[in-house]
């Protein structure tokens, strides 16, 4: 799975000038069409072309035992689900779900439900109900979903981040998500690591934790023991044991 989102749909904290992590020969991902290159060097793989905001690749796997793969477009949303929802008939009964859908069906419907024009009381009492439902989400899954009606994104890990997914700035500022280290390089240079645990991307909130959206969220330039430059995720009054610092690796 690849995703590149602009700017003006993935907002985050801004990178300080002064990091060594791009170089001249940095790229903009959307520009040079990183996710077309993903499409030609990944079996199976498809595009979802949405620019200048979105371009989406991914492959599916329904049936695959160890990480299932899902994508689903309905109503100009497009969802990309990796792994598997645990407690799918304890979120049926808690949000009065149709049980006969299945999990990506069941985040997609959840979705729709927040949308259209309301006072804004009722929309931040719809994005509180999505929140909750990505919260008490159990499994290992990581979610990717992008309305092109309205320019939003959002993007999760479940809280342990099972499955990895790299994130990344790429020299125009566009955001890059992908489960391929690679791509994450090649796309964001030394701008990028693992998603940070226990964190989710909106166009709404940017980047925040699921516990407190008011915490305070910092990127730095760090060095890994290898001597390579990453991106690293600092949250503020994070502990060392509940750290959710977002960190590369090959």
């Amino acid at each position: 799975m690849l995703a590149v989102f602009a700017k003006e749909v993935a907002p985050f904290p801004e990178l300080d000038n002064s990091l060594n992590l791009y170089t001249e020969e940095s790229v903009s991902a959307m520009e040079q069409g990183l996710a077309k290159h993903y499409t030609s060097v990944i079996p199976n793989s498809f595009l979802i072309d949405l620019q200048p905001y979105c371009m989406l690749a991914t492959t599916v796997d329904q049936k695959n035992s160890i990480i299932p793969r899902f994508f689903q477009a309905k109503d100009d949303i497009f969802c990309i689900l990796r792994g598997t929802v645990e407690n799918k008939d304890d979120l049926d009964a808690l949000f009065e779900f149709n049980k006969d859908n299945d999990q990506i069906t069941m985040f997609m419907e959840a979705y729709k439900s927040q949308r259209g024009s309301e006072t804004h009381v009722e929309k931040e009492q719809r994005e509180h109900h999505w929140l909750r439902l990505i919260r008490a989400v159990k499994g290992k899954f990581s979610i990717v979903l992008f309305d092109n009606l309205n320019k939003t994104l959002f993007a999760a890990t479940d809280r342990d981040a099972h499955l990895l997914l790299y994130w990344g700035i790429d020299v125009k500022g566009d955001l890059v998500l992908t489960m391929d280290a690679k791509m994450a390089q090649l796309g964001c240079h030394k701008a990028y690591g693992s998603f940070p645990k226990g964190c989710y991307i909106s166009t709404a909130d940017g980047l925040k934790t699921f516990d407190n959206k008011n915490k305070e969220i910092n990127m730095k330039e760090a060095v890994d023991s290898e001597g390579k430059s990453y991106m690293k995720v600092i949250v503020s009054g994070a502990s060392s044991q509940g750290s959710t610092d977002s960190t590369a690796r090959d």
